[in-house]
Parts: structure tokens; sequence; C-alpha cells
């Protein structure tokens, strides 16, 4: 499956279907543009409306589940420029998805305000019952073959007075992760803003990812695979830029505009041996 860098512009062969991304050589503002026939699933095809104020929590997760083009080895789903009101979890059902925004800047996924009956389990004002904006994880939980799995240039908003809200649990194995993409709160308040757990995610890259607000920016634990970073922004984070459990993190280009700690590794309890290292 031939590719060049995502960062960079793209000619990207999924099977029978040629993508092609025509990109800008500044990707902060870039434009993307798909030739007809491509394979791409638009997700105003099932209902978005991306306008700030229509719910678009149902026709995303839809979008997310639609079919993959025939002979594809994967499905970009593409989010045209605008901001995607949401009021519940927005979820990856499968592997081999590649969430596609228009541009970082201008393609929004927001958590409604002071989110609090969503009726699935899980609290995005409580701290101590939090609950996801947008995960990668399927529904047959933590796996060794979420291949692929990837979002490019999205912002993802928690609102305000969501202070129980995880705004991206990241997940995936041996190729995907994130390029050009922003967790923020909309006020501060929120108890992480990305969280690689559990076991059996990556290796993968993550270039290009800024997260904005929380208790805590980035949170890893487990020891199974680890991730490379680069071009890292951390600000405005309440308790801990990134906090390491376990995990062997590699990262290149880091810069910290907090007041708190930018990372604090750790071991899972106090009889135990593994450190996170850095």
């Amino acid at each position: 499956m031939p590719r060049t860098d995502w960062s960079r512009g793209i000619t990207w062969s999924v099977a029978r279907t040629a993508i092609a991304i025509v990109w800008s050589a500044c990707a902060a503002s870039a434009q993307l543009a798909f030739p007809a026939g491509s394979g791409v699933i638009d997700v105003t095809a099932f209902g978005a409306v991306g306008d700030g104020m229509a719910d678009d929590t149902a026709a995303l997760n839809d979008a997310l589940a639609a079919p993959r083009p025939a002979g594809a080895s994967a499905k970009i789903v593409y989010l045209p420029a605008g901001t995607y009101l949401i009021s519940d979890t927005v979820a990856f059902p499968e592997s081999r998805v590649v969430l596609q925004g228009e541009n970082e800047a201008t393609t929004v996924i927001r958590l409604r305000d002071n989110r609090t009956d969503t009726g699935e389990g899980g609290d995005f004002t409580d701290p101590a019952n939090a609950r996801v904006a947008l995960s990668m994880r399927t529904a047959t939980g933590f796996s060794a073959n979420q291949f692929i799995s990837s979002i490019y240039d999205v912002t993802i908003d928690v609102g305000n007075q969501n202070a129980g809200a995880i705004g991206l649990k990241l997940h995936q194995n041996n190729t995907g992760g994130l390029r050009n993409v922003t967790v923020r709160s909309g006020d501060g308040a929120g108890l992480i803003g990305v969280e690689l757990g559990g076991s059996d995610r990556g290796p993968g890259m993550v270039r290009s990812l800024t997260v904005e607000g929380f208790d805590t920016g980035i949170r890893v634990g487990g020891t199974e695979y680890s991730m490379v970073y680069e071009d890292l922004t951390l600000r405005d984070q309440n308790v801990v830029g990134i906090n390491n459990t376990w995990d062997i993190l590699t990262i290149r280009g880091l810069t910290s505009e907090i007041s708190v700690p930018a990372l604090r590794n750790n071991k899972a309890t106090a009889n135990d041996f593994r450190w996170g290292m850095v």
C-alpha cells in the first residue's frame, strides 16, 4: 500500500481506490479536496450539519459505522469544515478507520456544555464517573488488531462545565496515530485531554498534537507497545502535563506552557519495580 508522509501531502492507494489529497505546503492552513469516486465517506451524507447547534452525535457515529468501500483495506471518514456538536460519545466501531478533517483550525467536534444526562453510564460533569467524548477504542475493548486507526486535522473541544470529560481515548496498533490534532477544554476543566490506557496500543506516531486545559493533558498507562510523539504542545493543565505509568515514551519537540509539572513518571503500585520512562 504505497503512501507518502501524511504531514506533507499524500497520494494514498487503498486497494483499488486511489485517493489524492491536495494539501498546501503548510499543514496548519491546509485545505483538502477529494476526487469523485474516491470512496471517501462524507459525514454530511449521514445528516451531519456542522453548524454548532444541531446535534451531530448520531450522524457521526453512523458515518464511522458505514461499510468499508469494496476492496479497500481501510475507510476514510471525512469531516468538512464546521463545528459538529455532540451530546455523547462518538466512537470508532472497528479498526481500519481514518477520521480526516478538512482543517485542524476549522473542523471541530464539540461536546455540549454541562452534559450530564447521557443515559449510557458515565457523566461528563463528574470526574469520579468520567466519560469520553471521542473514542478510538472499539466495542470489543482493547485489541491488538486496531490497525490503521487514525485521526488527522481535527479539533476536539469538550466545551464548558464538563469536569469529568476525557477528550480523546487513543488506541491503535502498528500503523496510524494522530496528525495535526488539538484537544481542548473551553473553560480549562476536564479530567484528561488524551488517554492511552490498557494493553496492546501502539506502536504509533503522534505528530503535531496540542492539548489545552484539563487536569491531566495526556495520561499513559500500560507497557505495550509505546508511542512516538513529535511536536507536542501542552498548555494550561491544572495538575500535570503528561502522567506516565509503566510505559516508555519517545518525545521530540515538547513545548510546555504550564505552571504544573510537565511530566510525571510513575509505577503502578508502591511495590512495583516498573517505572515509566522517557
